[in-house]
């Protein structure tokens, strides 16, 4: 779509220069004066791109110019993505990337250090390298405030054996203007990864130019504006509120700021208020993992391309952690038996209290994990709610379900033997540090079936566009 004038190369978008750039003759060109010029560049209320669509799980992604891709970024498949040509409306406002895709990468890089149990897959040059600028879409809200606040107050004077309290409405004349409330409007994109790498500083947005976009991909956004406006009209409110209880005149009436945020925006009558559609910069890493049971799921990172702030979900290499928790474990039981003597039937106890609490994280994780998969399933489905049974019934037994609970069977196992040591109550010792080692040996068993699902929940199932009613809905 934009050409060199020099060679007819393909031109990108070079965040390092702010420029348009050449990668063949090194011919650098500013994007405004390049639209300017007229050259290939849409007038109209929309603009030509070609929308690439992964065969498995029908996520769609954009881009402006012929830009090759051979995976997919929301599923991590290596698949050669179907293209097609395809109008698309314009957004009013862009937010340029800032941060290049080294910066990813050494983000990216810096996190894991700390991460010391992270699969070295996550290290690799070649999953590094698989970083992909997306402009994510987004809503941006925007609205006047110019009208009475009224704010409920009290004071409370106390006289001998009685209180008397007196009530008042506080009025306060408000002129207020707000922008750059923002949304995330693809459901491909986790709400809670957006809220992780927000906010994006205004002050760097531009009108839209396509040029922009030459050597990115794009998101297409297929979320309904209306749905968000009443949660930026409760940010409003509650900002708005707090103000006026912080006024000096009013702090001595003891301002009661509990109502809550919809009674506040029911309040308020917003003036001007408006939605504009808008491109925000992500980098976005996908990688792409089979866990227990033989389920591929997927762990993403994304990096606010503007700012640089990071998210990620990042899973446990098993053999890390038991290769650490041994060399670990092997010290501290030494030097707690030389410094204590616990007597047999306590050390029995003992074992069977930390089965029963490793048996209760177990099945927290179990639940916290089906919490999670429903919850970025309703947002890949667009549902809001509960996504529909199809998607329901994608979730692989070995998640969450009847028989992932086979791994916390031993820690109840070995409580069983515990207790029927203590009902029996032997009087050899032997009895006793036996049936403890045994528990022991259950807790480990179960702490294994942990580490899986911890790598469960780490991760999300693979998202499934393909069950969307209606299919993308390209607002």
């Amino acid at each position: 779509m934009y050409e060199c004038t020099a060679c007819a190369a393909p031109l990108r978008f070079d965040i390092d220069t702010q420029m348009l750039k050449c990668d063949n003759c090194g011919n650098t060109y500013d994007p405004d004066a390049y639209q300017a010029e007229g050259r290939d560049v849409e007038t109209r209320e929309d603009f030509d791109v070609r929308v690439y669509t992964c065969p498995q799980c029908a996520g769609e992604i954009m881009a402006t110019n012929t830009t090759a891709t051979t995976f997919c970024a929301y599923c991590g498949a290596n698949v050669m993505l179907r293209e097609r040509m395809e109008a698309q409306q314009k957004p009013e406002i862009i937010i340029p990337f800032r941060k290049n895709k080294n910066d990813c990468m050494q983000a990216y890089s810096t996190l894991l250090r700390r991460m010391i149990y992270a699969p070295k897959e996550l290290r690799s040059t070649e999953h590094l390298s698989r970083a992909v600028g997306i402009y994510m879409p987004y809503w941006v809200f925007g609205a006047r405030v110019d009208g009475e606040v009224t704010l409920p107050g009290k004071t409370t004077v106390r006289d001998g054996d009685y209180k008397q309290i007196t009530t008042y409405d506080l009025t306060s004349q408000v002129q207020a203007s707000y922008t750059g409330l923002s949304h995330d409007a693809s459901k491909g994109f986790a709400d809670d990864f957006s809220a992780a790498i927000a906010p994006y500083q205004m002050s760097g947005a531009r009108p839209f130019n396509p040029a922009l976009l030459s050597g990115f991909f794009a998101d297409i956004a297929d979320t309904n504006p209306m749905s968000y406006a009443g949660d930026a009209t409760k940010i409003i409110a509650k900002n708005i509120y707090e103000r006026v209880a912080d006024v000096q005149k009013f702090k001595r009436f003891g301002v009661e700021t509990e109502l809550s945020d919809e009674k506040k925006a029911e309040k308020l009558k917003l003036q001007n208020a408006e939605v504009k559609r808008a491109f925000f910069p992500v980098w976005f890493l996908t990688f792409r993992q089979t866990v227990s049971g033989g389920e591929d799921r997927v762990a993403y990172a994304v990096m606010n391309g503007q700012t640089g702030r990071i998210a990620a979900d990042i899973p446990v290499s098993e053999k890390k952690y038991l290769i650490a928790s041994l060399l670990l474990t092997v010290p501290i039981f030494l030097l707690l038996n030389l410094a204590f003597t616990i007597p047999a039937r306590a050390a029995l106890v003992v074992s069977m209290v930390l089965a029963a609490l490793v048996f209760l994280i177990f099945i927290a994780e179990l639940v916290a994990i089906r919490a999670r998969d429903m919850k970025f399933l309703s947002e890949v489905s667009g549902t809001g709610g509960a996504p529909p049974e199809k998607m329901k019934k994608s979730l692989k037994p070995g998640s969450a379900g009847a028989s992932a609970y086979g791994w916390s069977v031993t820690s109840f196992a070995g409580i069983a033997a515990a207790v029927a040591v203590l009902l029996w109550n032997p009087v050899a010792d032997f009895w006793y540090y036996g049936g403890a080692t045994l528990v022991y040996l259950c807790i480990c068993v179960t702490l294994v079936g942990l580490i899986r699902k911890y790598n469960v929940l780490a991760t999300r199932p693979l998202p499934s566009f393909h069950e969307r009613e209606g299919g993308r809905d390209h607002a």
